[in-house]
């Protein structure tokens, strides 16, 4: 039968706090785990927003954005100030062990041959190099997306291209993204910033429970799932 998710995610499931975290939020969180780290990817920089909050919990990153040529996102980028590099969506223009992060935000449910992509990731960052990000899981179609993750597929792919799962932490969950997509978009944009509405729900539900055990059941119902890893 194979292992249960419980033993996959065994260890991977922070005790420390079960708050709703995003892919810049769990770099605060983990702020050692990036001192001294400068070669920073951007995967899917797209406008290349993210560089101004990395900036924030990294602060002598050296910046680097890639994306595939076109997309709506790259389509609407304005700034000059970065270094912005393409790929074709499998091969990237960098040498082996090149980046001490590779930041990855709501992006890998966008690409078309992810194990290609993590293999790739994996042989540009260095030894004991970061990756973290976030991705979708339970999220409606938003810009182009084509799969989906779950927190077994995390662990899976990640780690059989030697990227240790050390954290798996939840995002927004996916019943209040899909409220937001068909009820009203802007009034539930305010549930990135703090608890969503089943987040919250599951602290009330299962308040006597471990930081653990919440943010595994917070897991299940993610619409966006959280991950720090560690090349081996």
């Amino acid at each position: 039968m194979g292992d249960t998710i419980h033993e996959v995610l065994k260890g991977k499931v922070p005790s420390d706090s079960s708050a709703q975290v995003d892919a810049f939020s769990i770099i605060k969180l983990n702020s050692a785990e990036f001192e001294n780290k400068t070669e920073v990817l951007d995967l899917g920089a797209g406008t290349g927003a993210s560089f101004d909050r990395l900036k924030r919990y990294i602060p002598n990153i050296k910046y680097t954005g890639l994306d595939i040529e076109s997309s709506p996102e790259v389509e609407s980028r304005t700034r000059t100030d970065l270094d912005f590099r393409v790929y074709d969506g499998k091969t990237m223009p960098f040498s082996n062990s090149m980046f001490d992060v590779i930041f990855c935000k709501q992006v890998l449910e966008h690409v078309r041959y992810p194990d290609a992509v993590i293999a790739e990731v994996s042989r540009i960052l260095k030894p004991g190099g970061i990756f973290v990000g976030s991705c979708s899981q339970l999220e409606p179609y938003h810009s182009h997306s084509i799969f989906n993750w779950t927190a077994y597929g995390i662990v899976q792919v990640f780690e059989s291209h030697d990227l240790f799962v050390k954290q798996l932490r939840p995002g927004i969950d996916g019943i209040t993204l899909t409220m937001r997509r068909v009820i009203d978009r802007e009034k539930f944009n305010n549930f990135f910033g703090f608890e969503s509405l089943f987040n919250h729900y599951i602290d009330g539900r299962w308040i006597k429970s471990s930081h653990e055990e919440k943010n595994f059941q917070k897991l299940l119902i993610a619409g966006h799932l959280v991950w720090l890893a560690q090349k081996s």
